[in-house]
């Protein structure tokens, strides 16, 4: 039983050794392959440079470029199924599948078109994509929507957000980020005033130019990806040219059908709802989007009350563009954003010795403190390409922002500023705790400003291409024009069994 075993066995092995060297034998007498073709623009010119790609499921991968005349080929391939991808900045990807049979010198004609979307997000953002992160001059730093999914509290602090970035100085003020205190480079962070803060290619500082201390910021919590640029390649951006650009990046007009919905609550009362919804069919598009928040704060006023905020955001995109294959392509987004705060915030602190006790309590003196703003800003891009390596990207802009601090300013002639430096004023810290008080003694001021800043600015991209060099060129325009106007007044009040 043994023998007989051990004979059938070899049998086996035998047959299936001669069936593989037939199989090889055959695989290798088979004539190889060939693949080529060119790569065209729009209108039918040579587009070098083109990368191609081509992959087989048999573990096989071959990259090459085109040359001047947009010529490739691909030699001594196996007949098989083959996947073929372009890749060329500023184009849309095209996909190709490919069988190719024994002996085939297959060609093939490629027309790319033109990606606006690419293209704007080159011209306008700080960065524009991930991927070109490494071929920027200087420090550059992208965070995409995965990333800021991942990162995201449930208040979507910008601060936390951005200590994922290195070389930034961050001071937290309230604990929520609303008023960041941003720096770049060694440059100072006081609202971040040294930096050029941007929503979408736009500056959008109550007044950039005027009064930059972002007072305004926007919303972090409905960005799909932000953008941070330092050194000599930022300066385009301006005015503030130390220290770096922050660009955020609202949400796209989706390709196709699609909506999100993501609330959360947690401690203080607090509630969050962040809802979008858009579209696009033929050549339009849409896309609405709102974000809500409060929360009650953490806190703790003297005498009870409420120390937190409630912000209302939204915003709306409309999209039209040409035929993808139209002989000049144009794209037209219109963007339309209003953002309201309420939050019962203070510039009111704490003496040492109470603050080692309670370090988040309130004093009533603190308690009509109120900020309130509202914000409201107006888009228009216009893209077009009149040849595949020439585009213009116009984009024309206005903000408009009201804020009204509402907040304590003296005790009885005593500044803030000094309350907590002097052991004189004890008289007026015990009224700050509640403590009574002459009428009048207890002073509020009403920071009340209102900003605008509006412009149009204008990039035109030019891409050289020689069969030994590819350039890029961007000349850029900027008319901007924006204003502050102040109107304060002051309050007095009497603290009376601990109220004002």
């Amino acid at each position: 039983m043994r023998t007989r075993t051990r004979v059938s066995s070899g049998r086996v092995v035998l047959a299936v050794s001669l069936f593989c060297s037939t199989a090889i034998s055959v695989a290798a007498a088979e004539p190889l392959c060939q693949l080529s073709g060119s790569v065209f623009g729009p209108k039918g010119v040579p587009l070098a440079g083109v990368e191609l790609t081509l992959v087989s499921q048999a573990d096989f991968r071959a990259s090459l470029s085109t040359g001047a005349d947009g010529h490739f080929e691909f030699a001594g391939l196996l007949p098989r199924s083959y996947s073929l991808s372009t890749r060329k900045q500023g184009f849309e990807m095209v996909a190709e599948e490919i069988r190719l049979a024994a002996g085939q010198q297959a060609r093939m004609e490629i027309t790319l078109q033109p990606s606006a979307e690419l293209i704007i997000h080159e011209r306008v953002m700080v960065i524009g994509d991930a991927s070109r992160v490494g071929e920027i001059p200087g420090s550059a730093h992208y965070l995409g929507k995965d990333q800021l999914l991942q990162l995201q509290s449930n208040y979507d602090d910008i601060h936390q957000l951005l200590r994922q970035i290195p070389g930034l100085n961050l001071q937290d003020e309230e604990g929520y980020g609303l008023r960041p205190n941003i720096g770049m480079r060694g440059s100072g962070s006081e609202r971040s005033s040294k930096i050029a803060v941007m929503e979408d290619g736009v500056l959008i500082a109550p007044a950039p130019y005027a009064a930059p201390a972002a007072y305004y910021f926007p919303v972090a919590g409905r960005m799909e990806a932000i953008e941070v640029r330092k050194g000599s390649s930022q300066v385009k951006y301006g005015p503030q040219t130390t220290g770096g650009a922050l660009n955020l990046v609202s949400t796209r007009v989706p390709n196709q059908f699609s909506i999100l919905a993501n609330s959360s609550f947690g401690e203080d009362s607090t509630a969050k709802l962040h809802f979008n919804v858009g579209d696009s069919y033929g050549n339009f598009g849409w896309l609405v989007e709102t974000y809500q928040i409060n929360t009650d704060g953490f806190k703790q006023l003297d005498g009870g009350g409420d120390t937190g905020f409630e912000i209302h955001d939204y915003l709306a995109k409309l999209r039209f563009h040409t035929d993808s294959a139209a002989s000049v392509y144009q794209e037209l987004e219109l963007k339309f954003g209003s953002t309201e705060q309420d939050s019962r915030e203070t510039y009111l602190g704490l003496t040492e010795q109470d603050f080692r006790a309670s370090p988040l309590r309130r004093y009533r003196a603190s308690q009509r403190d109120r900020f309130r703003s509202d914000h409201q800003q107006y888009m228009a891009r216009h893209f077009i390409a009149p040849r595949s390596n020439l585009d213009i990207t116009t984009t024309v802009y206005r903000n408009d922002f009201h804020r009204n601090w509402y907040k304590l300013d003296s005790v009885a002639g005593v500044s803030i500023n000094d309350l907590f430096d002097d052991p004189a004023y004890a008289d007026e810290l015990d009224i700050v705790r509640g403590a009574e008080s002459a009428p009048d003694a207890v002073v509020l001021r009403a920071n009340n400003r209102t900003y605008y800043s509006q412009g149009i600015q204008s990039v035109v991209g030019w891409r050289l291409q020689t069969a030994r060099a590819a350039n890029q060129f961007e000349f850029g325009l900027r008319f901007h024009r924006d204003q502050e106007d102040r109107f304060q007044h002051e309050d007095g009040y009497q603290m009376r069994d601990g109220r004002l």
